[in-house]
């Protein structure tokens, strides 16, 4: 999983895959899967990051029907455990 955030506009967004969006929706507040053809997500969009509590990523990590590997949910988990220190 490929991450990016930009301090600028507080949004970081997760790559789980390079293929090509055709579909989003707003999961919980500020979250947004990005879905290909096929219905798979690709990406996780997340707005306002310092304003949030890190355990709501930590709720979405391990969410049912998260896309997430275990690996992912880990490093989505350790990216929101650094967010304090992105500002």
């Amino acid at each position: 999983m490929r991450a990016r955030y930009d301090k600028e506009v507080d949004i970081a967004y997760f790559y789980l895959s390079e293929t090509k969006i055709v579909d989003s929706d707003e999961i919980l507040p500020g979250i947004v899967y990005d879905f290909d053809e096929d219905d798979n997500v690709v990406g996780i969009e997340v707005l306002s990051v310092r304003l949030r509590d890190p355990s709501e990523f930590v709720e979405l990590a391990n969410r049912a029907d998260s896309p997430l590997s275990p690996q992912q949910k880990e490093e989505l988990k350790e990216f929101f455990r650094k967010v304090p220190t992105l500002a």
